[in-house]
């Protein structure tokens, strides 16, 4: 009698035993793939599905992710740095390109290519022809003259028209 009480009590502590160890492995896995979540930036979750950002109330898909900003479709394409970005996934659409251009090297190629675009720093609304781009500054000929924006005061880029939307998506 003692040995089948005894053998009771070793069978109900070996099941404890194995629900506690596969507890603390689930735990350990679900501390791991939380620590792999937590160490991607950014830039490596939107190649993971579809996204739309949020522009001025708009949701815009994202079709391409730089170094340090996305462009996003529409009838226009906005350039947006990521220090201004907000995403969200999308039900439907397709994964955006990866690119490793910087935004000022994004400006830099449509500066080349001649496009019009409007820079958007806070209040100000910059639109014209780009026709430089320096390390730190971006400069815009207008009809009342040339306007130099400093790029880290830069909400967001829009190119206009939907030629030169293709030409500047193109361009990345």
């Amino acid at each position: 009698m003692a040995d089948t009480r005894l053998l009771r009590l070793l069978s109900s502590l070996e099941v404890q035993f194995d629900a506690a160890i596969t507890r603390e492995e689930d735990d350990a896995a679900s501390d791991l793939a939380l620590s792999l979540r937590q160490g991607l930036a950014l830039r490596d979750v939107m190649r993971r599905g579809p996204w739309v950002a949020r522009v001025h109330g708009a949701r815009r898909p994202v079709v391409l992710v730089g170094s340090d900003f996305v462009a996003c479709d529409g009838p226009d394409t906005i350039l947006l740095p990521y220090r201004r970005l907000v995403v969200a996934p999308a039900e439907t659409g397709d994964v955006p390109r990866g690119s490793p251009l910087s935004l000022l090297d994004a400006l830099r190629r449509l500066c080349r290519s001649g496009v019009v675009a409007e820079i958007c720093a806070g209040a100000e609304a910059l639109r014209g022809r780009l026709i430089q781009v320096g390390p730190d500054h971006a400069a815009v000929e207008h009809r009342s003259g040339r306007s130099f924006v400093a790029l880290d005061a830069v909400d967001y880029v829009r190119i206009a028209g939907r030629d030169e939307t293709g030409a500047a998506l193109r361009a990345f």
